[in-house]
C-alpha cells in the first residue's frame, strides 16, 4: 500500500484502521461543520466527510502521498441529527430520547486518491435499538463520561454497550468507520490492494 493519510485524529478511527494492517500517519482537519439547511440528514455525514478530505487534502498538498481518508459519523434520529453533545444535560437528553426506540446511524467515508485527483464518498447505515433505561441507569452511563466526542452522547465499545438490545448492520460503524466499505472503496481505487 502505499502512503495513507487518516484526516482524523480519532483514537477509534485509528485502531480500526491498525486492524485492517496498515501503514498510515493522522492530520486533524480544520474545517467548519456546519450542515446548510439544503442537507439531508442522511446525507450529512458523506457531507462533512467530503468536506474534511477537501480542507484536509488542501492543507498538506506539498507533502507526497497516494490516498487520504477521512469519515464523519451522526446519528439520525425522528428524521434529526443528533451530533456530539454539547455538554452532560443535552446527553442525557439525547439517551432519554433513544429508550426502547431506534435510531441510525451513519458514517459518510471519503477517500482521495492522488494519482487521479478524484474524491470518492459513500456512507454507511447501521440501526440500533437501545432498551428502556431506569433514571439510575442513565445517571450511571453518563457518570462514564462516555458522551463526550461522541455522536448521539454514547459509545457502543463502552459501558454503553449495555443497554444496547440490537443491531443490524456494521458495528465499526457506530464505533466510527465502516471497515468494510473502507476495505471495499480502497480496493476500488487500489486494485493491488491485497
Amino acid at each position: 500500500m502505499d502512503k495513507l493519510i487518516l484526516a482524523s485524529t480519532s483514537p477509534r478511527r485509528m485502531d480500526l484502521l491498525k486492524e485492517m494492517d496498515l501503514n498510515f500517519s493522522t492530520i486533524k482537519p480544520k474545517c467548519d461543520e456546519t450542515i446548510p439547511d439544503n442537507i439531508k440528514p442522511e446525507n450529512a455525514a458523506e457531507y462533512i466527510s467530503l468536506k474534511k478530505a477537501k480542507s484536509a487534502v488542501e492543507s498538506i498538498k506539498s507533502q507526497k502521498f497516494d490516498f487520504l481518508i477521512s469519515a464523519d459519523t451522526t446519528v439520525i434520529f425522528d428524521g434529526k441529527i443528533f451530533g456530539k453533545p454539547k455538554n452532560k444535560i443535552e446527553a442525557k437528553s439525547f439517551i432519554e430520547s433513544f429508550q426502547g426506540k431506534t435510531q441510525f446511524v451513519i458514517t459518510g467515508v471519503t477517500i482521495y486518491n492522488a494519482k487521479t485527483n478524484s474524491f470518492t464518498s459513500k456512507s454507511e447505515v447501521t440501526e440500533i435499538e437501545f432498551c428502556k433505561m431506569s433514571e439510575k441507569e442513565i445517571e450511571l452511563c453518563l457518570s462514564k463520561n462516555e458522551w463526550q466526542d461522541a455522536a448521539g452522547g454514547y459509545k457502543i465499545q463502552g459501558f454503553s454497550s449495555c443497554f444496547i438490545k440490537s443491531i443490524k448492520g456494521s458495528y465499526s460503524n457506530v464505533v466510527g468507520l465502516p471497515i468494510s466499505l473502507v476495505y471495499d472503496m480502497l480496493k476500488e481505487q487500489f486494485f493491488d490492494f491485497v
